[in-house]
């Protein structure tokens, strides 16, 4: 029987929208949130923001318990956020302020490849995410002009969920301790703190995870296949 998980991640106060501010008007700048860890990188993002016209930079935070807390009181158009972040996942925290205000455009900016998350935002999410990725030599004006782009492009109007379970599903394959581990992986948590809430010494949720990477066909030669494996369990919980 296929498991439902819970959403991944509940921190993030519920985003409103004032009614006067229901769309982006016309002639108003594009308000971009900008989450990155590298600070040069970090950096580079906020000025090719703020040299272009029509936009402006409106946060830039390096983790994601600081994006939170200045997240509760700033107002963005754009979400411009690294998968891999030190205290958590980008992902994770993009997809809970996405659903939260169905208006917010993401783009990831990363090394990972993040398809399998986009193409799947692109059938359950009101308006789809677009990429930049760190190893192109994609430049200042391909960063601004993606985010120009997914500020000002039409919303993708989710298609039907489909409630049907795939009997080659790999979530069929995890134990309930694999499931539990990936679940808390996916909120950011580190081996010590994922062992120390399942009552699991460190080797097990290791060679726990070594499991859910086989049971993925995750190579070790991936980027980081922590995330990948973060990234599944995240396509998966939009799915069901």
């Amino acid at each position: 029987m296929g498991r439902v998980p819970p959403t991944p991640y509940a921190g993030v106060a519920a985003i409103t929208r004032p009614p006067a501010f229901a769309h982006r008007q016309p002639n108003s700048d594009i308000r971009v949130a900008i989450v990155e860890p590298e600070r040069l990188m970090r950096t580079l993002m906020a000025e090719a923001v703020d040299r272009t016209d029509g936009m402006r930079t409106v946060l830039a935070a390096e983790t994601c318990a600081e994006a939170r807390s200045q997240m509760r009181t700033t107002w963005m158009d754009v979400l411009a956020i690294e998968v891999d972040l030190p205290d958590g996942n980008g992902v994770t925290l993009a997809l809970e302020l996405q659903r939260a205000d169905p208006q917010l455009s993401v783009v990831t900016v990363t090394r990972h490849d993040v398809h399998s998350i986009i193409e799947t935002t692109e059938r359950h999410m009101r308006r789809p995410w677009s990429h930049i990725s760190k190893l192109s030599q994609s430049g200042a004006d391909d960063l601004v002009a993606t985010i120009h782009a997914a500020a000002t492009g039409p919303d993708n109007v989710p298609g039907p969920r489909s409630a049907a379970i795939d009997v080659a599903d790999p979530f069929e394959a995890l134990t309930a301790q694999q499931f539990a581990v990936l679940r808390l992986i996916s909120e950011g948590f580190s081996n010590v703190q994922v062992a120390d809430r399942l009552g699991l010494s460190r080797r097990t949720v290791e060679n726990h995870l070594l499991a859910i990477y086989r049971t993925f066909s995750i190579s070790s030669e991936e980027v980081n296949p922590r995330v990948s494996a973060v990234l599944r369990f995240l396509a998966h919980s939009i799915r069901y």
